[in-house]
Order: structure tokens, then sequence, then C-alpha cells
């Protein structure tokens, strides 16, 4: 499995949008790294919290609740 042995992996995020989520502005951006691809919902101003993550090829959604 990757990633147990601390290394350094490359992260390449690239914003493929803009989207509304609980009502507030977030850059859409997806990523792909060892855990596979990836959609995150990123605040657009304040903190820029992570406010919800996709994962396709689990299933997975996490998303941030207020």
């Amino acid at each position: 499995m990757y990633g147990l042995n601390n290394s350094l992996v490359p992260l390449k995020p690239n914003v493929v949008g803009e989207e509304i989520v609980k009502n507030i502005e977030c850059f859409k951006v997806d990523s792909s790294n060892f855990e596979g691809a990836a959609t995150y919902w990123i605040e657009k101003a304040g903190h820029h919290r992570v406010l919800r993550i996709e994962q396709p090829a689990t299933g997975r959604v996490s998303e941030l609740i207020q």
C-alpha cells in the first residue's frame, strides 16, 4: 500500500469550477493521489475550509457539519 512510509507524494489540484455548498461559495477542485481521485469543495472566502469531499471509487462523501 502506498503512503505508509512517510514519503511525500505530489498533490496537483485542479480548479474545475465554482459551486455553492450550504449557502457558501466554493471552488470545486479535482485531485488525484495514492488514495485515488477526489473532488473537494473549498470555501472561497474566510478560512478556506474544505466543506465537502467526494471519492467516486469508494462512494465516500464527507461534508462539514455546521
